[in-house]
């Protein structure tokens, strides 16, 4: 993978650090809003952290759980269960 190719994970992963940085400031009137929200932000980080140590061995695990609703999907995201286990059933075949 080349350095300038898009990265979902790194992207997810940031949007949800900026996004919760600003609900800090928008709940700064409330203190348990702020320390939730700090305290989110600081096991947002840790888990992206942990996700790149992963990476590096070549395990993808993405930033969000994704509920699937149907067995049949045509994404073929990285990281995800359904395709993997549908490559599996396709190997045995």
């Amino acid at each position: 993978m080349s350095s300038g190719e898009f990265q979902l994970g790194e992207f997810l992963s940031s949007g949800v650090q900026r996004l919760v940085a600003r609900a800090i400031v928008i709940a700064k009137d409330d203190r348990r809003e702020s320390r939730f929200f700090a305290d989110f932000l600081v096991s947002s980080a840790a888990a992206s952290f942990k996700r790149s140590i992963h990476a590096k061995n070549g395990e993808n695990i993405p930033p969000f759980l994704i509920a699937a609703i149907s067995g049949s999907c045509n994404l073929h995201c990285e990281g995800c269960v359904l395709f993997q286990k549908k490559e599996e059933v396709e190997k045995m075949l």
